[in-house]
């Protein structure tokens, strides 16, 4: 009996010495699992709050480029298909004779929002076309295309720009060829305009678009 007895309490301290180590797993996976979780939450937060940081500054540099005044310069002027010597014209500021027709032009703009487009519009000075009243009223659009660049300045091309009839004229005549921003409210209506061949051929009567501004303005004469 007393061998018995004194063989018990041993049987007990190793039984709790058992629960004692499957509370502290389960303790210690409960803690591991609720540390994880913790931790991809404090990550979550982490980088949604980075997230909206970049887009609150994004969303600030788009509002502060949009309340700029956008400038640009036309730069130069090159024969969009050229028949002998017609050297590139860089000097766009000295009334540059032209000898054909169709020209590409290009320049340089700076704090132009993404909410509009830029255009070159050329006013026909030119003797009355056939089928057309008063020609000194028309516009002729042309779209402009920015070029991407990593620099304050923002490179453009306005390619195929019709400057008067295909042939040469008898009598010089005087163009003026106008850069302009407009909104993107005037910029689709001006597009949807210039997609008519009448307007096309013949024109734009005027140009009653409020939001357009005039970036540089320069004369040529077609000889």
């Amino acid at each position: 009996m007393r061998s018995a007895a004194s063989n018990s309490p041993p049987e007990r301290s190793e039984g709790t010495k058992e629960q004692r180590f499957s509370r502290w797993l389960i303790i210690l996976a409960w803690s591991v699992t609720t540390i994880m979780a913790l931790g991809g939450g404090v990550v979550s937060v982490l980088g949604y709050l980075a997230q909206q940081k970049v887009d609150n500054e994004q969303s600030q540099q788009i509002a502060e480029l949009q309340q700029t005044t956008p400038t640009g310069e036309i730069t130069r002027m090159i024969a969009y298909r050229k028949s002998g010597h017609e050297p590139t014209i860089t000097n766009v500021r000295n009334d540059p004779v032209l000898r054909q027709q169709v020209y590409n032009l290009s320049g340089v703009a700076s704090d132009v929002p993404d909410n509009g487009a830029i255009f070159m519009v050329v006013h026909d000075y030119g003797l009355p076309t056939l089928g057309v009243d008063d020609p000194s009223n028309h516009y002729y659009v042309t779209p402009v295309t920015p070029l991407p660049t990593n620099n304050a300045d923002q490179p453009w091309k306005g390619l195929g720009v019709y400057i008067g009839e295909k042939s040469a004229p008898e009598t010089a005549l005087t163009f003026r060829l106008t850069l302009y921003f407009c909104g993107s409210v005037d910029a689709e209506k001006i597009s949807e305009a210039t997609g008519r061949a009448a307007v096309l051929n013949y024109g734009l009567r005027s140009f009653p678009y409020p939001s357009c501004k005039q970036l540089d303005s320069i004369f040529v004469i077609r000889g």
